[in-house]
């Protein structure tokens, strides 16, 4: 988008410090006044057990309450990431931001199916700075995101020097005015 169009930024978040210093340095160093920010959580969803598949008795029960578990947790985390919001500052200079709840066993995958499905401009996400052997084990998100997205990405590593305050502090100049537009 041009300098006046609206940028839709995509931030998925969960309960890491990952997430967390993705919001801080988005707010810190990238937020123009134009944006507008989806944050996306991926929740994986509750086993489905035999006892499930085959109707026995209760068993759907407990399902139903471990998806309602689930949306609740979502909900929670919601909540903490607009209380984030407010402490960095951007209520007083941006919208209100959107919230996503999606049930996945990969979150990559689904991240970038959010991405495409509701025409974001950028992600922002998080990396936890796995070594390369680690990350061909375990897998990163954030390496699926940046391979398999169609947009520009922004992938914030863990600090090293700087330290979360700093870019917390950073975040509060920019929403304030004296950062940038």
């Amino acid at each position: 988008p041009n300098a006046t169009e609206l940028r839709l930024v995509l931030i998925p978040v969960d309960r890491s410090r990952n997430s967390e210093r993705a919001l801080a340095w988005y707010a810190g160093n990238l937020a123009q006044r134009r944006d507008q920010v989806l944050f996306v959580n991926v929740s994986e969803p509750p086993e489905v057990s035999s006892a499930t598949q085959t109707g026995l008795a209760g068993a759907q029960d407990v399902y139903q309450r471990a998806i309602g578990s689930a949306i609740e947790k979502g909900r929670e985390l919601a909540e903490q990431v607009r209380r984030r919001w407010m402490e960095f500052g951007m209520h007083r200079a941006f919208k209100e931001p959107r919230f996503l709840e999606r049930l996945s066993k990969d979150p990559g995958p689904a991240i970038c199916q959010v991405a495409k499905d509701e025409g974001v401009n950028l992600i922002v996400i998080g990396s936890r700075g796995m070594s390369r052997l680690k990350r061909t084990f375990l897998g990163s998100v954030s390496e699926y995101v940046l391979h398999h997205a169609k947009v520009p990405i922004a992938i914030v590593p863990p600090p090293k020097q700087q330290s979360l305050e700093a870019i917390r502090q950073a975040s509060q100049d920019t929403a304030s005015g004296d950062g940038q537009e």
